[in-house]
């Protein structure tokens, strides 16, 4: 998840899977822990490149009825990846 991006530096938090058999316990004296339920996403494969990018994914979106619902989150495969999946959690807005 990015926090601030300013030219070409990034803060964020870095974020993976932890199984159900893991001990959160143990991971919550070492590590910041966030648990999501079951969440439906909007993804899209974007270039790091194009600044503009949120704005014009989440019009769309709202455009087909869901809104954004929490913070969005930037999958990249390995560190120095220009591409990365964008992903942002969603609900109808009928709901």
């Amino acid at each position: 998840r990015v926090l601030d991006s300013i030219g070409k530096e990034m803060t964020g938090e870095v974020g993976f899977k932890v199984h159900a058999e893991s001990n959160f316990h143990t991971l919550e004296e070492h590590m910041y822990v966030e648990k999501w339920q079951p969440t439906l996403f909007a993804s899209m494969d974007c270039s790091s490149s194009n600044e503009f990018l949120c704005f014009q994914f989440i019009q769309m979106i709202r455009q087909y009825g869901f809104r954004p619902l929490g913070a969005k989150f930037e999958k990249y495969e390995t560190p120095e990846s220009e591409m990365f999946q964008y992903l942002i959690p969603l609900m109808n807005q009928g709901n």
